[in-house]
């Protein structure tokens, strides 16, 4: 397919309106709700043409299998586009027009969204198949729940290291030794991040 023909889903907003009043209804038990109702929870969007990443070279179909196949990015030196290296792009604003388009992209990783990305949650004790982690209420990553549990905890340390930091900024001084736990944590995240480079 051609890179402009890969498609990409961005939150429904109308999806997560109607998901917090079902949520109401059903905590406050008035009525039965059917689920079924709920809108879909991405809607499509296309890359804008003013983008960096946009395209119109035809990428090869098995590149574009990888996608599905890794979890992280693909080899920086194969000539593989950008766009096709890494499962998720963020966006800073978008535009609609005839389509709902995209600028300011940034590819990312998968443990990059999940550390960095909406609230997560998984079902450990399902009686369902359960869809892995799902991020933001909507967009589903396929892995076993444990995982989650353990990117929950490094996620609820990398805020308290965040928030620690932002809260005391004489951090930047070289005098202090770097034994702190949120030093140790941000540590931690930066080898994991650059490891997926």
């Amino acid at each position: 397919p051609e890179a402009k023909m890969i498609k990409y889903w961005i939150r429904s907003e109308e999806y997560q309106d109607k998901l917090e009043e079902y949520k109401t209804k059903i905590s406050q038990e008035t009525q039965k709700v059917d689920l079924e109702d709920l809108p879909l929870p991405a809607t499509r969007a296309f890359i804008h043409p003013s983008s960096v990443l946009f395209s119109t070279n035809s990428v090869n179909l098995e590149d574009a299998k990888l996608l599905s196949e890794v979890d992280g990015p693909i080899s920086r030196q194969s000539k593989i586009p950008t766009v096709v290296k890494y499962p998720f792009v963020l966006f800073t604003t978008s535009q609609v027009t005839n389509k709902l388009y995209l600028r300011d992209l940034t590819p990312t990783t998968t443990l990059s969204l999940l550390l960095f990305g909406g609230a997560i949650s998984y079902d450990i004790g399902g009686t369902i198949h359960s869809p892995g982690i799902v991020v933001d209420n909507w967009l589903p990553i396929r892995t076993w729940c444990k995982n989650g549990v353990l990117i929950k905890e490094l996620r609820t340390q990398l805020d308290e290291a965040i928030r620690k930091k932002l809260e005391s900024p004489d951090y930047a001084k070289k005098s202090q030794i770097d034994n702190s736990d949120a030093d140790k944590t941000l540590k931690i995240v930066e080898k994991i991040i650059a490891s997926e480079q």
